[in-house]
């Protein structure tokens, strides 16, 4: 395996593994107290720009170091201003 290859890969797991940690911690607390829901969303628009923009839609490393963490994040996004939303009826 080559260089570019094996940084591809790796790239996949830390930002999988980001997205699936942070999105645990919503859906287990039920809470998103200081996640910034702009930030995720802007993270996975770049995150899925990227993912266009490498022309690589076919390379697993590409689909696995850009658009599954970038719907992961679109994800995290909404279900954080969902929760920062009914915190903020709730108060």
């Amino acid at each position: 395996m080559m260089i570019v290859e094996i940084s591809g890969w790796i790239t996949a797991a830390i930002l999988l593994t980001a997205g699936f940690i942070q999105l645990s911690k919503i859906l287990k607390t039920g809470k998103a107290t200081g996640i910034s829901p702009l930030a995720w969303l802007l993270y996975g628009a770049a995150s899925i720009t990227a993912y266009v923009f490498a022309e690589k839609y076919l390379i697993p490393q590409a689909i696995l170091s850009f658009l599954v963490p970038g719907i992961i994040s679109l994800a995290i996004s909404a279900i954080a201003y969902k929760y920062n939303k009914k915190r903020k009826i709730d108060n």
